[in-house]
């Protein structure tokens, strides 16, 4: 039977994939969900959007994706290390009538599991050190389940992984920003002196499927948890080119009939089937946008720098689901058949696809407040706690400095036959989402 295995699906984004494939998926395709722990296991269990699919899913626990050698037993699958059966549905709670199923390699594997840049005393720590390392031994697993079949130890099933997919995010491409409060704002036009319309002077430059990750910052281990992130997910990448060049030209041929490929998101928003109270919403990326639209700040009232580059939450996992489904058969010196010659090569190379919309994060709050208010939604005055109709326009001001940003994402949306929702409905969906959810 085909097999998932999926990393962070108790995450924003690993979530809505674990759904969006089990939606999308024939009956007899399975899911072998890691989590850090078994209560993990349980909060979703009891998630009404998934109960109707936990007879395919099985959960196994990684407590620690830092760990040397973390996700051995459940990707190299080697006999020596884990050679047991188990059933789905016993397993994950699913009652009788669960799927059995060996523990064998995967067909595809999705990394979405990452720390987030939330506030701590230590951020080289707590979020640039699991996130590398979480990479690090994925591509260790899967080199080591392409040397045991290559050197005879074939793993159950007789296979090795077909599809390797990595959550990554856009910040891995994007130019690191200069520090908060350096940015010089300039009149976004020079002939409208005095609207009070501000934009950044920085730009960031144009980033498409072919930009490489930004050297690593000289001071790494001192920056802040949103830095810390960008430059975790950028080595993370970067480590996953790397593995593409040397262990496919290790292993030769048969190492190549593995696709690689990396989603890098923007700042992700939109319903939460995870969330039961609009409170739970604001607990992922979501607070990004609600964060100002309930508590009228960004950041403690000074507006916050930002890349102007959202992306909904569905549309990132139909990027991921596409490409776990996609490409069938398809492989280094196999000639692809009509019908896949819209996918990207296959190979001894990372291939990137970019989910993002750009965006104007100072439109976006007024356009969510504007939708908020006609639904009867309580929302916090605009900034300086006056009615945005009452105030001044030389007084006003943004809660974001929104940083423009010049991106393409066609090859993309061409690869995958999709395309992405635009901002405007992506606010739309997420306010009125919030607005069904009880306080």
């Amino acid at each position: 039977m085909p097999t998932l295995f999926l990393t962070g699906a108790s995450g924003f984004v690993g979530f809505q994939i674990l759904l969006q494939y089990l939606r999308t998926t024939p009956e007899d395709h399975l899911v072998r969900a890691a989590l850090r722990s078994q209560r993990e296991a349980t909060r979703l269990r009891a998630i009404p959007a998934l109960q109707p699919h936990l007879s395919r899913v099985s959960f196994v626990e990684v407590p620690d994706i830092a760990a040397p050698d973390a996700y051995d037993a459940h990707i190299a699958c080697h006999p020596d290390t884990d050679g047991e059966e188990r059933t789905a549905g016993e397993e994950q709670g699913g009652g009788a009538g669960g799927v059995k199923e060996e523990a064998q390699v995967p067909d595809v594997i999705i990394h979405a599991a990452s720390p987030v840049p939330c506030p701590t005393q230590n951020p080289y720590k707590d979020i640039y050190v699991p996130s590398v390392r979480a990479v690090e031994n994925i591509l260790s697993s899967v080199r080591k389940a392409i040397l045991l079949q290559q050197k005879g130890k074939k793993p159950p099933g007789e296979r090795k992984p077909r599809k390797v997919v990595f959550t990554s995010s856009l910040a891995a491409v994007t130019p690191h920003a200069p520090p908060a409060g350096t940015h010089e704002e300039e009149e976004t036009d020079p002939e409208e002196k005095g609207t009070g319309t501000k934009t950044s002077a920085w730009r960031i430059v144009h980033i498409s499927e072919t930009s490489s990750t930004p050297a690593e910052p000289a001071d790494l281990q001192s920056l802040r948890p949103a830095a810390m992130y960008s430059a975790a997910k950028a080595k993370g990448l970067a480590l996953v080119e790397s593995f593409c060049e040397t262990t496919f030209a290790e292993t030769g041929d048969m190492g190549t009939g593995i696709d690689v490929d990396a989603v890098l998101p923007a700042f992700v928003f939109g319903p939460d089937e995870r969330a039961t109270t609009r409170g739970q919403v604001m607990g992922s990326s979501n607070a990004l946008l609600l964060g100002p639209l309930f508590t009228g700040d960004a950041a403690g009232g000074a507006p916050m720098p930002i890349a102007g580059t959202v992306v909904d939450i569905r549309d990132v996992a139909q990027c991921h689901v596409k490409l776990a489904l996609g490409r069938p058969g398809l492989g280094r010196g196999r000639e692809p058949r009509e019908e896949d010659r819209r996918w990207a090569t296959p190979g001894p190379r990372l291939n990137k696809f970019l989910c993002a919309r750009d965006a104007d994060w100072n439109a976006l709050l007024r356009h969510a407040r504007a939708i908020a208010q006609e639904k009867g939604l309580v929302v916090a005055p605009t900034p300086r706690g006056e009615a945005e109709g009452e105030q001044p326009e030389e007084q006003k001001q943004d809660a974001f400095i929104s940083l423009p940003v010049d991106i393409d994402t066609r090859a993309t949306e061409d690869a995958l036959g999709i395309q992405f929702r635009s901002p405007e409905e992506m606010v739309a969906d997420l306010v009125t989402y919030v607005v069904g959810l009880p306080d």
